[in-house]
């Protein structure tokens, strides 16, 4: 059985790799990343591979901007997204041998920005599909009429 959910996080995702940036300024970032990660997070999917054996998951990342990251500036975009994936899926390090994570890049329009996590969970035994829906490009002018409100993360204290 493979189970498969995704979600989508209106806004910039800016790679940090390459920035000078005070590191109470950079905490901030990464503590908004992951809030807004836990706010569309499916609540039955909260903790779903702790205590599974035979389970494994493949996570998606898509970024989609007007503009292209190198590989290693795109991992460092999501590392806060992916540390807080891992811990809504119930493990206690993205180096589980059960998660693998996948990175891609889809061109958008500014307005457009935002990024796209897809979780692929299967049994162990029964093969992941190779690689994510095609995704169709949009006709330019066009807008997403179903986007996601704009909604802000809860507090934390």
């Amino acid at each position: 059985m493979i189970s498969t959910f995704s979600i989508s996080i209106p806004g910039h995702l800016p790679s940090v790799a390459n920035r000078r940036v005070h590191p109470m300024a950079l905490a901030k970032l990464k503590r908004e990343q992951r809030d807004r990660v836990l706010w569309v997070w499916p609540s039955k999917f909260r903790g779903v591979l702790r205590g599974l054996d035979g389970w494994t998951a493949r996570v998606v990342f898509t970024h989609r901007a007007p503009w292209e990251l190198d590989d290693d500036n795109l991992r460092s975009a999501f590392k806060a997204v992916r540390d807080e994936v891992t811990r809504l899926l119930g493990l206690e390090t993205d180096r589980d041998p059960r998660l693998s994570f996948e990175y891609l890049e889809v061109r958008a329009a500014k307005a457009d920005a935002s990024h796209v996590i897809e979780v692929f969970m299967t049994h162990a035994g029964e093969l992941l599909p190779v690689a994510p829906p095609e995704r169709r490009r949009r006709k330019k002018g066009t807008r997403n009429a179903a986007a996601t409100p704009n909604v802000h993360p809860p507090r934390r204290k």
